[in-house]
């Protein structure tokens, strides 16, 4: 298995951060890479975006095939 991290990061908010990790998330698993999204902000911009109704886990699923996400 050939496992990638990547890591967005800059203590100025408001700059992107979130919306530029959820579409390169996006991206990748449309290429068919299996995706996990971290989420280390407190305002949780990523986990309110994929947030779904399933069962609630330490990793939780998304409406898109291979991207999980936790917080």
């Amino acid at each position: 298995m050939n496992t990638r991290r990547l890591a967005v990061f800059n203590n100025k908010g408001g700059c992107g951060k979130s919306s530029s990790v959820i579409n390169i998330a996006y991206f990748m698993q449309r290429s068919g890479h299996r995706v996990l999204v971290v989420d280390c902000d407190t305002q949780e911009n990523c986990f309110l975006f994929f947030l779904t109704s399933h069962v609630q886990d330490v990793i939780l699923p998304t409406d898109y095939a291979n991207l999980s996400h936790t917080t």
